[in-house]
């Protein structure tokens, strides 16, 4: 009697100390799906290191770098642009969702272990999106009527037959400039942007001017 109670009870014991370790076991296993996505280190999201930071930090660095005004120089002048105002924009969640699906989880077994995990760091690169246009728009609406410089007039000389010619000027060479705002728009070190001028020609006479002066030559 006494050996068939013992048995019992060690039964019981047994089964209560699997219930014990199922229990712990899922709890563990809760926990290890929850813990946060953190980036490995050297891993880089649209070229901003994310190393060691989970996605919020993530997020709230590469949107720091990307939200930071762009400078362009003009002639030693220096103007503070706003990305958005150049039509920029980028998804912060989808470059997120891209990055932490390249993150290799460690193994539940190394979890319970508290082994570390060394995971290979993720590139993902700029999703963000520029409007050509509207860097072109604010080139020739902000930057032209102030800096750049029209060739004076060609006139022609009275009481002769010849032509006084005008002094060349300064134009801004708008293709260049929209590629070179481009490019700097998806780099993280922001550089200044140099904008481009070139020399332009002399503004011809207008037709009136000829036509008086034709005549004037004429009679």
């Amino acid at each position: 009697m006494t050996s068939k109670a013992f048995r019992w009870v060690m039964g019981g014991l047994g089964i209560f100390f699997i219930f014990c370790s199922l229990t712990i076991t899922l709890v563990e296993h809760q926990r290890f799906k929850n813990q946060p996505v953190v980036f490995p280190a050297g891993s880089l999201i649209a070229g901003v290191p994310v190393g060691g930071l989970d996605i919020p930090s993530a997020q709230a660095r590469f949107a720091e770098v990307f939200a930071l005004p762009l400078v362009l120089t003009i002639d030693g002048s220096t103007i503070h642009v706003d990305p958005e105002v150049l039509g920029f924009s980028f998804d912060p969640e989808a470059l997120d969702t891209a990055a932490t699906s390249q993150v290799e989880p460690g193994s539940f077994y190394s979890f319970l272990l508290d082994h570390s995990h060394t995971a290979p760091p993720v590139t993902v690169s700029p999703n963000s999106s520029m409007d050509a246009n509207s860097i072109r728009a604010y080139l020739q609406s902000e930057i032209e009527p102030r800096y750049a410089q029209p060739g004076s007039q060609t006139l022609p000389i009275p009481n002769t037959t010849n032509f006084s010619l005008g002094e060349p000027g300064y134009s801004l060479q708008i293709d260049q400039a929209v590629t070179a705002i481009q490019t700097a728009l998806l780099t993280t070190d922001k550089s200044p942007v140099a904008l481009p001028f070139a020399e332009s020609p002399p503004t011809p006479p207008d037709l009136e001017m000829l036509a008086v002066f034709l005549r004037h030559n004429i009679d």
